[in-house]
């Protein structure tokens, strides 16, 4: 049309999970294929974080305005395609397609609890009947998610050596001091489970907060029950970090398969 207005883009695939998983590494290499665009970034925490303006729950200044503004839809799609964007637009007015696709590597997507009251539909609700995913498949219904699963208590281990979250009155993070955080936040989550369904628990966002190592995220079977009533099965790629460890270049071939793309010779 004559402007020069940057392409924008939504993302194809999104590798949506868990965090300490591997889905760094896997997108990193997922994003070396000549086929996918790289982005601005790998993870943009749009879906459950950026377009409310505030992570990772909404909090407020004593002004009562949020630390920063969302971010609207149109900043993210124009990230997720901002490096390629000149090659992808010359692929279209020339040959009136282009085979590139994007993603989002935002690995909370799939376990994402702290933000959902503040969804349409979800109004005094005890447990998400909206969630993240059914805005990512009304956008976009044939939209690939890859989830990247692992040994729940190691995951949860790793994610407390990362300092997630940050904890400013422990400096060094022991075993020990997991150990504690752990018991006390599994009696907390009994506690809830004694009262309320589990599903409610698991998405219950001042659980999340107290329990301090991040527990409910280990609770797989409840979040992807969520993602297979939202997605067709054959819409979401499973794998193990255990798994892919001992077959990266299996594994990754295995999912530009999954993506539709072409496959590479050694």
């Amino acid at each position: 049309n004559g402007k020069k207005d940057m392409l924008k883009c939504v993302p194809y695939f999104y590798v949506a999970g868990v965090a300490k998983s591997g889905t760094a590494d896997l997108l990193t290499r997922v994003r070396n294929h000549p086929q996918v665009n790289k982005g601005s970034t790998i993870a943009y925490h749009w879906w459950d974080r950026q377009r409310y303006g505030a992570a990772p729950a909404l909090k407020y200044t004593k002004e009562g305005r949020r630390p920063q503004d969302p971010m609207p839809l149109k900043d993210y799609a124009k990230m997720v395609v901002e490096t390629g964007a000149k090659n992808v637009t010359r692929e279209l007015l020339y040959h009136g397609k282009s085979q590139v696709i994007f993603g989002d590597g935002s690995p909370t997507y799939f376990v994402e609890n702290t933000q959902w009251t503040v969804l349409d539909g979800n109004q005094g609700c005890n447990e998400p009947r909206v969630l993240p995913a059914t805005f990512i498949r009304h956008m976009f219904p044939e939209a690939r998610i890859v989830l990247m699963l692992r040994h729940p208590a190691i995951r949860l281990y790793s994610r407390f050596l990362a300092n997630i979250p940050p904890v400013p009155e422990f400096e060094n993070r022991t075993a020990s001091l997991f150990h504690t955080f752990c018991v006390q936040a599994v009696q907390i989550y009994q506690e809830c489970f004694a009262r309320a369904s589990i599903r409610q628990c698991a998405y219950n966002a001042t659980l999340f907060s107290n329990a301090v190592v991040r527990l409910s995220e280990g609770m797989y079977p409840i979040f992807l029950e969520d993602w297979y009533r939202i997605f067709p099965k054959d819409q979401i790629l499973i794998m193990r970090l255990e798994d892919y460890a001992a077959d990266v270049q299996g594994s990754v071939a295995a999912v530009f398969d999954f993506l539709g793309l072409e496959r590479l010779d050694p």
